[in-house]
This record gives C-alpha cells, sequence and structure tokens, in this order.
C-alpha cells in the first residue's frame, strides 16, 4: 500500500538532477543505502534510493532524468503528492569501520550521499571522491563544502577537478591511505573494478547494485543476480559475495529477464 507523500521541497543539484524533499516517518528511519518504490501518478513505479534521511526533519530522492517516469518527476512542483512504499532492502553497515572510503559515480552518489550524513553523525574519518562525465553533472558540491566533508571530484572530460574516471581518482590515494572500508555506488562496469580493487588491497567492500526492479518486494524475480534478489538480499552487497557470481560486471536482465551483455 503506497503511502501518499507531498513534495515539501525541490533542489536542482546539477544537469538534469533534482532532489525531491518530502516527510516520513519511515523514511527517516531508514538505513543509507535503503531504497523506496515510488509511484509517479498516471507513469510507472520505480525504485528510487533515499539520499538524505531525516536530514532537518526531511527525506529526499535525487533523480537523474533519463526516462518517462523521472521526466513525469523533473515536471513536478512544491505541493505535489507522489506514492510511495518501503524502505526497502539492506543499506550500509559503516559503524565498526574506523577509515572509510566513499566512491560515487554519476547518480550513484544519491544513497552515498545519506551514508555521508550519516558518517559525520558518527564522527567517522572519511574521504569522498565523486565522478561525473562533466561539471555540469557533478552534484552536491555546495553542500558538501558546507559540511566540511573531505571530497575529491573527478570528471571524464576534465572540466572539473581530475581528469579521469573516480576509480582513477581513487588509485591516486589509496597508495597513501589505510582505509579499512569501502563503499561505493555507481555505474555496475565501475562497481565492478571497485570489487576487484578491494580483492586485490584486501580492503573490504561495501557496494549499492542496480538491477531493474517492478515490485520491490522480492515476488517478481525480476531483479535476480545468480538467485540473490537485488531488492531483499540487497541493493548493498559485499564485493567479495558479488565476484562469485558470474553476472556482477558482465550481465544484466531486462524487464523480461533476457540477459543483456554489460
Amino acid at each position: 500500500m503506497h503511502r501518499v507523500v507531498k513534495i515539501e521541497k525541490i533542489v536542482e543539484e546539477a544537469k538534469d538532477i533534482k532532489s525531491f524533499y518530502f516527510h516520513d516517518d519511515l523514511c527517516s528511519k531508514a538505513r543509507p543505502g535503503q531504497f523506496i518504490m515510488v509511484w509517479i501518478p498516471g507513469v510507472d513505479e520505480i525504485p528510487m534510493s533515499l539520499s538524505r534521511i531525516n536530514v532537518g526533519g526531511y527525506s529526499s530522492i535525487t533523480v537523474l532524468k533519463v526516462g518517462d517516469a523521472t521526466s513525469k518527476l523533473h515536471k513536478m512542483r512544491i505541493g505535489d503528492q507522489i506514492g510511495i512504499k518501503g524502505p526497502f532492502g539492506n543499506g550500509f553497515s559503516i559503524e565498526d569501520y574506523d577509515h572509510i572510503a566513499f566512491l560515487a559515480g554519476g547518480s550513484g552518489a544519491a544513497p552515498i550521499l545519506a551514508a555521508v550524513y550519516h558518517a559525520l553523525s558518527l564522527k567517522k574519518d572519511f574521504e569522498l571522491f565523486l565522478g561525473a562525465r562533466s561539471s555540469k553533472m557533478v552534484p552536491f558540491i555546495n553542500e558538501l563544502r558546507n559540511m566540511g566533508v573531505r571530497a575529491y571530484i573527478s570528471t571524464d572530460d576534465g572540466s572539473l577537478g581530475y581528469h579521469g574516471t573516480v576509480i582513477d581518482l581513487f588509485n591516486e590515494f589509496y597508495k597513501k591511505e589505510n582505509y579499512d572500508l569501502i563503499v561505493a555506488c555507481g555505474p555496475e562496469k565501475m562497481l565492478y573494478k571497485v570489487a576487484l580493487l578491494s580483492e586485490e588491497l584486501g580492503v573490504e567492500a561495501q557496494i549499492s547494485l542496480e538491477r531493474y526492479m517492478k515490485c520491490g518486494l522480492g515476488v517478481c524475480g525480476t531483479c535476480s543476480i545468480n538467485g540473490y534478489l537485488v531488492c531483499k538480499d540487497g541493493p548493498v552487497f559485499s564485493a567479495k559475495v558479488l565476484l562469485e557470481t558470474n553476472e556482477f560486471g558482465r550481465i544484466r536482465r531486462k524487464g523480461s529477464g533476457a540477459p543483456i551483455k554489460i
């Protein structure tokens, strides 16, 4: 059953990226990395990670405009209503770690932002590595600066920060730092490289994986990856678990279940 929430605030974070703020008691108790199913009236229901959890009394989703549902959401205004279900799935567990590297690529920055807020509340030592295609598509810059976060930025075209991928940027740092956890979200090719790097370094990694979802409840099976259901067993997995599958970084599935090479 959906809960109807009103959009209380809208922030344009970057090109084609907006955050939508709302009040919801259940979302305010979520773990960073969990997601909700968002119903956009007249269009579709889609999974969205929470980007802020009870920050100033608000929770939020941060949305990249890529299709019909997200385009409709981008046209909404303050006071409009959406339906939500959840939170669902497993989130990040950072409480037992001392020095954390957060890696975010593209729209994967949304759940990482929620994890960064949590790390700040726990007074953890951490750095954030944030990658995007260009300077126009880097979200949250002012917010992170205002929070005093040590954030390092990479862009594919070199228009802001390091010229290269976020993995390339991270490679410049990990030899000089002693991380005991890597937390990552982004395109799957990037996440596969993160998992391999964590294995090489002997550092644990928690990875938020995106898969096509219809129900979000573990019923339809469309988000299956070698028997794991992303909506229930994830979306946050250990790198070790994902590397033991034969689909991670190689194959994803359409809504029909047909495999697609990544």
